[in-house]
């Protein structure tokens, strides 16, 4: 939701559950009952509120490079780098955003249609849609979700994530009672765009692992 074609949200800041929600809507107006559910950043928020909220719909659940919230960090931190994240939407407008931050999602050695690929996608961001991602993001905490999801899940990482370094994905992998941790080597924050056939190997044996 906001982003794309698709509308904002209603809540002006929305939660990790407010976007699960929206979820829930889409695979119910597409007739899913359940699925085999991934979350990548961002999505990883997203991924674990809808598993915790309606955990009988997951059949199985894998996170990628997931983002841990601000929602635990001091509030004077929290605030100081939410502002330091809209302003530069503010100052920059999506297209300069996007040529100044977009090279951070991937790795040094990223080949250049992926280094397109990113920079293309974050310069069409709706600014409408990115601060309500932002207010998710800064009230999300992952690991207080991951405590209360019980199936298997996998939790994989690029090996130069700079954004979500593999060290704060592996503690987020020990909050779940019963994870697999894997990491993606060579690749950056967006390892699915940079490295798709070492992210699809590993979904692939996801998958065939919960059947």
């Amino acid at each position: 939701p906001g982003y794309g074609g698709s509308a904002p949200l209603e809540p002006t800041k929305p939660d990790a559950r407010d976007y699960a929600a929206a979820l829930a809507g889409f695979l119910d107006t597409l007739g899913v009952d359940s699925c085999h559910l991934v979350g990548h950043s961002l999505g990883a928020l997203i991924a674990c509120a809808f598993t915790q909220r309606w955990p009988e719909r997951v059949k199985s659940l894998m996170i990628a490079d997931p983002a841990t919230g601000y929602g635990t960090a001091d509030p004077a931190v929290r605030a100081e780098r939410m502002a330091a994240r809209l302003d530069m939407l503010d100052r920059l407008g999506p297209e300069g955003m996007a040529n100044e931050r977009s090279g951070v999602l991937l790795s040094e050695t990223a080949p250049e249609d992926a280094r397109r690929r990113v920079r293309d996608v974050m310069a069409r961001i709706r600014p409408d849609g990115y601060r309500q991602a932002v207010a998710m993001l800064f009230g999300g905490d992952i690991h207080a979700d991951a405590r209360r999801i019980s199936l298997p899940v996998r939790v994989v990482c690029g090996g130069d994530d700079t954004v979500t370094p593999p060290a704060g994905c592996e503690k987020i992998a020990a909050s779940f009672p019963n994870a697999q941790f894997e990491i993606l080597p060579g690749l950056g924050h967006a390892s699915y765009v940079e490295g798709p056939d070492a992210f699809n190997a590993a979904l692939a044996d996801h998958l065939s692992a919960r059947g």
